[in-house]
This record gives C-alpha cells, structure tokens and sequence, in this order.
C-alpha cells in the first residue's frame, strides 16, 4: 500500500524542468540547510499539503472535481499492464482523507481521468472507459483499436476526449462512443 501525497508546486516543477539547464550540483548540505539553499540557487520547492492514509495502493492519476469538492484518483493496483480487474477509482476529499476507498471498480489498470459534463473518463489500457459522475456506474467501455497501453486523458471545451497510448506512441480522439487516430501512425 502507498501513501497518497498532494504536493503544492506542480507549476513550479514544470518551470523547472522547462528552465534547467545543467546548472551547479548541490551537495554537502543538511535539511536544515535545504531551504536556505533553495532560495539561494532560486530553484523552485515543493510542500506536501497533506498525505493520505494508506488504503490507495497504486494511484495514478487525479482529478479535481471542484462541483464536488473531492479528487477522483485512480488507482492501478496491481501490475499496471495486466487485465486483471484489479483497477478502481477513489473519491479523496481536500483534506487527503479518502471518502470512498473503491468508487468504481472492475477496471484493469486506470491511469489517465478527463472530465466532460457529469461524465469522467479513464484511459484503461485498450479501452476508453465512461463513468457517470452522479451515480458512479460505468455506463460504457470503448475498445480502442490498436492500443495497447492508454496512459494520459485530456478533453477540450468542444468536448472531445484525447487519449495516448505510451507504447504505440499514439493520441486519439474519442466522441459519441467513436475513436479516431489523431496523431500517430496507423
């Protein structure tokens, strides 16, 4: 089982990541010194806000529903490329505490969540999984073909769903129950 961080700093990470370039190692300090020294190289920190109790086992990804005042997360838990039915997602409060350990279960290995209306989506290895956010049901499971291990999942205010495949090295677009390659070879 693993704990669960919320980390304050996302944007900072990825500033870091886009503006590092080789600068000079940091060695020899105590963590008492980290923050001093922080500020003084200007690279960025991150602060855990909170940390879950450990029930999740696996999470991968989270969602913010600001509607509900929670995060969905999902959580592989198990080998994250087997169908094994092993997967679920959780409903965590702000406060990190898990409000419902297996919201919906029966999934292989949940990665990627998007939201569009009262609809969340999870990227499921090869299929593109739709889950009704007022009831917590699965209403339909999307076998995209080709996939083989859907990873990431976005929607555009157009509310097209945008999910990638890691190993194929693929993005598709899915609407209305229909897939189509976006970007990628066929």
């Amino acid at each position: 089982m693993k704990n669960f961080y919320f980390v304050l700093g996302a944007a900072a990470l990825l500033s870091l990541s886009a503006g590092c370039g080789g600068g000079a190692s940091h060695s020899g300090s105590s963590s008492a010194d980290s923050t001093d020294a922080a500020a003084d190289t200007g690279h960025p920190r991150m602060e855990a806000l909170w940390v879950t109790d450990t029930t999740l086992r696996a999470p991968e990804s989270a969602l913010w529903d600001s509607a509900r005042n929670l995060f969905f997360v999902s959580d592989i838990h198990g080998d994250g490329a087997a169908k094994d039915g092993n997967g679920f997602i959780s409903e965590v409060g702000p406060d990190g505490r898990v409000i419902r350990l297996k919201w919906v279960t029966g999934l292989d290995a949940p990665k990627g969540l998007a939201r569009v209306g009262d609809t969340l989506y999870a990227a499921d290895l090869d299929s593109v999984v739709a889950i009704d956010i007022r009831t917590g049901r699965v209403v339909s499971k999307t076998y995209v073909p080709g996939a083989t291990f859907l990873n990431d999942a976005a929607s555009d205010p157009a509310g097209n769903l945008y999910v990638s495949d890691t190993r194929q090295g693929k993005v598709f677009r899915y609407r209305d129950g229909r897939v189509s390659l976006v970007w990628g070879m066929p």
